[in-house]
């Protein structure tokens, strides 16, 4: 599999940056979307294509090592020559001359990454370029975060167009996986690929580096084969560890609740006090929130922060977790029909006291949509002495499960603690069956 993957499924972008490119009003583009949807990439293949055709092209990385240092980000390009005493105005008409001068005739094409880290003069070079014409500028910048004063006036402005670089299709997402293998990965693993990437190019290609190099993937009858679980590597754990640790106490708090309890209502949270929390992290893009029906709920951005920060999270820690979310549910009075299951496996990982009745209903609730939930809650209901209405429950998930023997021998031990003819008929009936 080659470093550079392939760039599938950016037809629409690609023409407008093209579009962009050929209109004497723009002379700059703000690439702007989550981290790994592939902004750098896309800014590369655009950056090519010119320097193909005959332009100058300047690659600049801002970083925050270099964020307080004037022209940091341009170091690299700086004049041997430039006067560092001079005033502001005649630094910045000496490097953009600099620049200009450097190419010769050609068009000169810029393209600043992580714009937002930019130092002010930097930024008010990038601007000048652009407003003067004397530059075509393209500038990357996350989402949800602020850029220098400079950069958003050449979008304010109409200098710059504004391209918004979202997640793949689950379409273009297969496409990808099989132009970057050369083959067809069986449907199995795409789909939990999808499941768990949703469409992230970063995140798709950190797992599937991942499945190469373990050798959980491996090609199988002129396609691709993965064996095993899929998990995170080093490498994409560390890239969002980058994002997820950049959270304040109360913060990292939500993103903990939203990690264990999945989607969660706003209202509750809100009593908690997590207002502020909660528009910071959604501000940073490492939270959603969004209307179902006339509910509002919050989520993590992305299925992989949630398994970064669960692998992370101590057990002391996870169990504190779950009393907090068994209390916020506790709040809205657990009124959905998916909340009573959801209240009674937080109470049970809290090591909170919970009625086997409670649990055994729950457990009937989830056999049709979680069935390896459901037996995990049967098999509790049973151990917290839910009798022989757990213990029969218990056996029909089993077989409904496959597990006839398994079954068999539970209902063996059931007909010996028959107290009513009833009970008896409903545990022969079900052996028979079984058989």
């Amino acid at each position: 599999m080659v470093n550079d993957w392939p760039l599938v499924g950016r037809e629409r972008e690609l023409a407008f940056a093209r579009r962009a490119l050929a209109d004497a009003e723009v002379c700059g583009l703000l690439l702007t979307g989550r981290a790994g949807t592939g902004k750098t990439r896309l800014a590369k293949e655009l950056l090519a294509e010119l320097a193909e055709g005959g332009a100058r092209t300047h690659w600049v990385r801002a970083m925050s090592s270099a964020s307080t240092i004037p022209f940091g980000a341009f170091a690299h390009l700086l004049p041997g020559s430039a006067d560092g005493t001079a005033d502001r105005a005649h630094r910045l008409n000496q490097v953009a001359g600099h620049l200009t001068r450097g190419a010769e005739g050609r068009r000169l094409v810029l393209c600043v990454d992580d714009a937002h880290l930019l130092d002010g003069l930097s930024a008010t070079l990038v601007h000048q370029l652009a407003a003067t014409a004397s530059a075509f500028v393209v500038v990357i910048a996350p989402h949800g975060v602020s850029v220098p004063d400079p950069v958003f006036a050449m979008w304010k402005d109409r200098v710059a167009e504004r391209l918004d670089v979202g997640e793949l299709t689950r379409p273009q997402t297969a496409e990808l996986i099989t132009a970057a293998l050369g083959g067809r990965l069986e449907d199995g693993a795409e789909h939990r690929l999808w499941h768990l990437t949703l469409g992230n190019p970063l995140f798709l290609r950190e797992l599937v580096q991942g499945g190469l190099d373990s050798g959980a993937l491996s090609a199988a009858d002129g396609g691709w084969r993965w064996s095993g679980a899929l998990t995170a590597n080093p490498r994409l754990v560390e890239l969002i560890e980058t994002r997820t640790d950049r959270v304040d106490a109360d913060e990292r708090r939500l993103l903990e609740l939203l990690a264990f309890g999945e989607t969660l209502g706003c209202e509750p949270l809100l009593r908690l006090g997590a207002g502020r929390v909660l528009a910071s992290t959604e501000r940073a893009g490492l939270v959603v929130s969004e209307r179902t029906g006339r509910r509002l709920n919050a989520r993590l951005a992305h299925p992989l922060y949630a398994e970064v920060i669960r692998r992370r999270t101590s057990p002391l820690r996870q169990r504190d977790t779950y009393r907090i979310l068994a209390g916020t549910l506790d709040l809205t009075g657990a009124r959905r029909a998916e909340d009573k299951p959801r209240l009674v496996r937080w109470r049970l990982a809290a090591g909170l006291p919970t009625d086997p009745q409670l649990v055994r209903t729950a457990a009937e609730t989830l056999l049709r949509k979680d069935f390896p939930q459901a037996e995990q809650l049967a098999a509790e209901a049973v151990r917290l002495g839910g009798g022989f209405a757990a213990k029969f429950l218990l056996a029909q998930v089993r077989i409904a499960g496959g597990r006839h023997a398994d079954a068999d021998a539970l209902l063996a031990d059931l007909a010996g603690e028959t107290v009513s003819d009833v009970q008896h008929a409903r545990v022969a009936g079900t052996r028979a069956r079984n058989l």
